[in-house]
């Protein structure tokens, strides 16, 4: 596997890989850190995807398999999930339109101007969930990975409950600090 260091490279690498795309030992092994210092971001780059990379690649393949052909996420951090999951499912999904991201911290997602270059209907904003309207606009999925409380939890689910077919949470097998787990026994059905 080669040496990626921008969002658009990932791209790249997914539309080289198509075939496999829907593989997930190799979608698994794809998104695996090059050691065990998994925070140095993606094969070695400032890509950064801090998920379980099994947990992510069957959320990558679900979202495929579902036909998602937009997607909001809600606590980029610094932009590896977002920017992964938008570049498979750019390649993945056949007619794939547009995502946008949310955060609140004042980071800036690294490459995004370059990748937003390449792909304008990838958007992301610096604003926190609380003031977040989505109105109108439909999604395939979201995916929640904000502050782990449950209050803010149950606010960006409430955000994002009628505005999009699928929603996925971050981390809600965790205890103590996040209470994550607890909004999401409130949410399940």
């Amino acid at each position: 596997m080669t040496h990626v260091t921008t969002a658009h490279e990932l791209h790249d690498f997914f539309v080289e890989n198509r075939e496999k795309l829907l593989d997930q030992s190799w979608l698994t092994l794809a998104l695996t850190p090059p050691c065990k210092y998994r925070f140095l971001g993606w094969r070695g780059s400032w890509l950064r995807i801090i998920q379980y990379p099994s947990e992510f690649a069957q959320l990558l393949i679900l979202f495929a398999e579902q036909g998602v052909k937009s997607y909001i996420e809600i606590g980029t951090s610094t932009g590896g999930s977002f920017l992964a999951m938008d570049s498979y499912l750019r390649t993945a999904v056949p007619g794939y339109e547009r995502s946008s991201g949310y955060d609140r911290r004042r980071t800036t997602l690294r490459d995004f101007e370059d990748y937003k270059s390449r792909f304008p209907t990838c958007s992301f904003q610096r604003r926190s969930s609380r003031r977040l309207h989505l109105g109108d606009q439909q999604f395939g999925a979201a995916f929640i990975d904000a502050q782990h409380f449950e209050e803010s939890v149950l606010k960006d689910f409430e955000t994002v409950k009628n505005n999009c077919r699928f929603v996925a949470f971050h981390d809600i097998v965790l205890h103590a600090p996040s209470t994550v787990n607890r909004a999401w026994q409130k949410i399940q059905p």
